[in-house]
């Protein structure tokens, strides 16, 4: 499934024209999400690569999220991917409450590569990660933060008021690991 991510309109997109996504369940049972940005990559701020590793906070730079439910349930997961390979993943038991790491996952791997003007980050979820639930609301959100300092939220839909990707109105897409997608 193919997605194109919109610019919340309290945050300018700068020199980024576009920003799609595309999650995937591979045959395997492996999840794959892919982010494209496109536009004047000089102006991005990305964190330098370090180890893959667990981290905090990554949602304070350049960062690419992931967030999916079981259609009918409060509770979701959100996983972070940053450019620098660092990645975090959550548990929630409703909308920003009873957050926890999710310490059992396998770590994801994350893919960067650049282009001329396009910046792609690739994730990849270990197999089964989502196949226990029959259907997943996804919300799809990147955090992209320029050399200048200033931040751009991006999500398949964005609820009224400030940048919230943990509101129900961003899980826009839904996934059904027994079909593929």
């Amino acid at each position: 499934m193919k997605f194109r991510l919109v610019c919340h309109p309290l945050s300018s997109p700068g020199a980024i024209r576009a920003i799609g996504a595309d999650v995937r369940i591979e045959a395997s049972g492996e999840v794959r999400i892919r982010y494209t940005v496109k536009g004047d990559l000089e102006s991005l701020s990305l964190a330098e690569p370090r180890f893959p590793g667990r981290a905090d906070n990554l949602w304070k730079t350049t960062c690419f999220e992931l967030f999916v439910r079981p259609v009918g349930q409060t509770d979701y997961f959100e996983f972070n991917f940053s450019p620098s390979g660092e990645w975090a993943a959550y548990g929630f038991s409703d909308y920003r409450e009873g957050m926890s790491e999710l310490t059992t996952i396998m770590p994801p791997r994350i893919m960067l590569r650049t282009l001329a003007d396009k910046l792609e980050l690739s994730a990849f979820l270990s197999p089964g990660l989502l196949t226990h639930w029959p259907e997943w609301d996804v919300g799809l959100s990147a955090v992209i933060q320029t050399t200048t300092g200033a931040t751009s939220y991006w999500a398949l839909a964005h609820p009224p008021g400030r940048p919230d990707f943990h509101h129900q109105h961003c899980f826009r897409a839904r996934l059904s690991p027994t079909v593929g997608a």
